[in-house]
């Protein structure tokens, strides 16, 4: 299961209340049977449920063992990369494939939970009907998030301050060094007076 991951704890959240929306259509299902106090849960109107502690810390605790199982695979990217906005989706589903081994994941459905800034949102399943070796080799995924570098918090900074200040710049040359880009990675180059965008390609190791 592979969700929009703007940090972690979200997402635990978020499955925790997949399982509290399976627990309000079916509160007699074998899973809930420990489930404490679930008559006055049950009892809790709509609405309010969203900001109550007590369905939240319930379910989040009962969901663990699935979340550990079914979702986990799929956070390798937010877990190092943080909030990849748009793209943290697929970032989720690249590192489903890259800790998932090929035959076991050959013929299931993967759930993609895509949702934007509370307008809209997207549930959708996708199957897997090949064998997804070649993908993960040629991603590599793992060893070139282990081979991320870290850099102070001070230069984190300094490249946003930058960002901010030529925000909707044009023309506009980025500054700085592309050596800490993967080889053959596109980056911008430039900007013209009418705002269309240059791209120039890293060079290969």
């Amino acid at each position: 299961m592979v969700y929009h991951s703007p940090y972690g704890k979200l997402v635990a959240k978020s499955h925790g209340r997949l399982m509290y929306n399976d627990f309000v259509a079916n509160p007699s299902a074998a899973q809930f049977a420990n489930v404490e106090n679930a008559d006055a849960i049950l009892a809790v109107p709509h609405q309010k449920s969203y900001s109550d502690k007590t369905i939240e810390k319930t379910f989040m605790g009962l969901s663990k063992t699935h979340y550990a199982k079914h979702v986990e695979p799929s956070m390798q990217c937010a877990q190092r990369c943080g909030n990849m906005y748009t793209a943290s989706l697929y970032g989720g589903l690249a590192s489903l494939l890259s800790t998932v081994a090929p035959e076991t994941l050959q013929g299931k459905r993967i759930a993609m939970f895509a949702f934007g800034s509370g307008c809209a949102s997207s549930y959708w399943a996708i199957k897997v009907k090949g064998d997804t070796t070649e993908i993960r080799e040629k991603m590599d995924l793992l060893a070139r998030l282990d081979a991320m570098k870290v850099v102070p918090c001070e230069e984190f900074v300094g490249a946003l301050k930058i960002r901010e200040q030529n925000h909707n710049s044009a023309p506009y040359a980025p500054t700085g060094s592309i050596d800490d880009l993967w080889p053959g990675s596109y980056y911008l180059e430039s900007i013209d007076d009418k705002f269309r965008r240059k791209y120039a390609i890293a060079p290969s190791a």
